[in-house]
């Protein structure tokens, strides 16, 4: 069923860029110009505290704009197309034993960086 209410939707109103707006496909995060303009990190490993992290993307060019357009513009529409580039790029990440291999050893936990009580009051999130 959600599927056909995300159809209508989409026919209704089409989903747009999460950078610039300009329409895009059903649960495609940007246009293929912004898209060529998201930066993934050079080696999408770091490591803090001798634990593995997966960092996919360099904050800069489309991406930081669209999460400044979340954040600030209240643009909660964009959380959507955005959490789904994250969940893709989840989905791609290969398990391993060995924390050396360039991927983690399960489990993955996400960890959300905490945004500042100034910033919490401002945005309402």
């Amino acid at each position: 069923m959600h599927w056909l209410l995300r159809t209508i939707r989409d026919l209704c109103a089409p989903r747009g860029c999460a950078a610039c707006d300009e329409v895009v496909a059903s649960r495609v995060a940007f246009c293929a110009l912004c898209a060529a303009a998201v930066n993934r990190h050079p080696t999408g490993l770091r490591t803090m505290n001798s634990l593995p992290i997966h960092v996919p993307f360099a904050y800069g060019g489309a991406l930081s704009q669209a999460i400044l357009r979340l954040k600030f513009e209240r643009r909660s529409d964009l959380a959507e197309p955005l959490g789904e580039l994250l969940v893709t790029e989840l989905r791609c990440v290969p398990f391993a034993s060995s924390p050396s291999s360039a991927s983690f050893a399960a489990p993955i936990t996400l960890v959300p960086v905490p945004s500042t009580r100034e910033r919490l009051r401002e945005r309402g999130f």
